[in-house]
């Protein structure tokens, strides 16, 4: 079976968030639920296409499948099978052998209760769209400083993001529409909530939902959604 290539390397893209997923288990219709092993960062991908393969693999290494496709294949459309433990891509006269495993040897692979208690938790709580000069600056922020926490300091009236240590470099970015029940702060991983942000392809397709003191944040690209949990403070 045929595929587009370069759609195929997107879907993927957005599930590795720059490696935060670096292992995954594929639906045969290629849709993901994945949750790090440290619990701090969540996907959930939709299906690309149907009946892609014929059961639930586990890919050990992610991102050495969308470097083939990246580097191994220059085509529109790529072959993709499954075969004994293998994923095959073919191009023509070249044709690359993967190696996959049982999806239990995978150690993002979540439970589907698991699954739908955060899905669940996201989709109780208000979404909030998210300004496209809003994430900007959180990039642009995150690109300079290089830091590991972000910071949302939440309340009824907005929300400060402060980015970098106290004791450091650091930039501060107030978003007024993103408002809470009540005051509190959440620390995120920095580059996690960066690579979440730069999954969003149309910002008037995009959001950020908090679900309250001490819980996840999400943020939510078209059909793909992400979930950040908060660490404590150090």
């Amino acid at each position: 079976m045929e595929f587009d290539r370069a759609g195929l390397i997107g879907h993927l893209d957005r599930i590795s968030c720059e490696d935060e997923i670096t292992e995954v288990v594929l639906g045969p219709d290629l849709s993901v639920a994945a949750l790090t092993p440290d619990q701090a960062f969540f996907v959930s991908a939709p299906p690309f296409q149907s009946d892609v393969l014929p059961e639930e693999i586990g890919v050990i290494d992610l991102s050495m499948l969308i470097k083939s496709l990246n580097k191994l294949t220059s085509g529109k459309e790529v072959g993709m099978t499954y075969e004994k433990s293998r994923l095959i891509l073919n191009e023509g006269v070249h044709t690359l052998r993967l190696m996959t495993s049982d999806p239990d040897v995978i150690g993002t692979q979540m439970a589907e209760d698991s699954v739908e208690q955060i899905t669940g938790c996201l989709e109780a709580c208000d979404e909030f769209p998210i300004p496209k000069k809003i994430a900007k600056g959180i990039l642009d922020a995150q690109d300079l400083l290089g830091a590991m926490e972000l910071t949302l300091n939440v309340t009824k009236k907005g929300t400060q993001i402060f980015i970098g240590p106290k004791t450091g470099h650091n930039d501060v970015i107030e978003w007024p529409g993103l408002k809470g029940d009540s005051k509190y702060t959440l620390i995120l991983q920095a580059n996690a909530m960066v690579a979440a942000l730069k999954n969003i392809e149309d910002y008037e397709d995009a959001g950020i939902i908090l679900t309250g003191e001490d819980s996840i944040v999400g943020i939510r690209s078209g059909d793909y959604m992400y979930a950040l949990t908060p660490t404590e403070e150090g």
